[in-house]
């Protein structure tokens, strides 16, 4: 995920560098700028320079309260537009932080449930490289053929499980939405968890 939010945050930072040169795109009461880093440059200078005399209170004057206020508002203008890239980009990572979340959910209470949509066997080169949905949901990619009907699929694995070998089994688990993808885990139906009590 951190990839494509950084993506997002560059995309930010030029659309912002282009509405602050542009005359007819930047806010009102904004002068220009070459780019987003004078922007920001600029927002510092300012407010060390209004925070040593507005906000402190050492105005005396009405001409330094109205510049004070012009300032202040200045201020606001500027870190409204500087903070463009960074807005951006926190509302991306929560978003893309709760469907993270909602598919190893939803994968978890699939595996729990045995809710397979079909079993596939690792073909001889499973490793693939990485694709958007990859670095997205913090997984890797491999590729499985659908045992019934011989299909070939990319089905998603977590990052910290090993490539599994050629020819081993796997639990395909089928999600909905923007896009059809597939979950697989190694399929292991010998397996049974026995709870019970010690007897003495």
């Amino acid at each position: 995920m951190a990839v494509p939010a950084l993506f997002i945050f560059i995309l930010g930072v030029f659309g912002t560098s282009a509405m602050v040169r542009r005359p007819e795109w930047r806010p009102a009461g904004l002068q220009t700028y070459q780019n987003l880093f004078d922007l920001y440059g600029a927002f510092l200078s300012r407010f060390t320079e209004a925070s040593s005399k507005c906000v402190r209170g050492t105005v005396l004057s009405d001409f330094e309260k109205q510049d004070c206020n012009y300032k202040l508002k200045q201020l606001l203008i500027m870190g409204a537009v500087g903070a463009i890239p960074w807005g951006l980009t926190a509302v991306f990572l929560m978003l893309g932080l709760d469907v993270l979340v909602e598919v190893y959910r939803r994968t978890r209470k699939k595996i729990l449930k045995k809710d397979i949509y079909a079993l596939g066997q690792v073909l001889n080169r499973p490793d693939l490289e990485e694709d958007r949905w990859c670095w997205f949901l913090c997984m890797r990619v491999i590729r499985v053929e659908v045992k019934k009907t011989k299909e070939k699929i990319n089905a998603y694995i977590p990052l910290d499980m090993d490539i599994p070998q050629p020819g081993t089994e796997m639990a395909l688990y089928q999600f909905k939405g923007l896009k059809i993808f597939y979950t697989a885990a190694p399929h292991t139906p010998h397996i049974a968890i026995v709870a019970g009590e010690r007897v003495s």
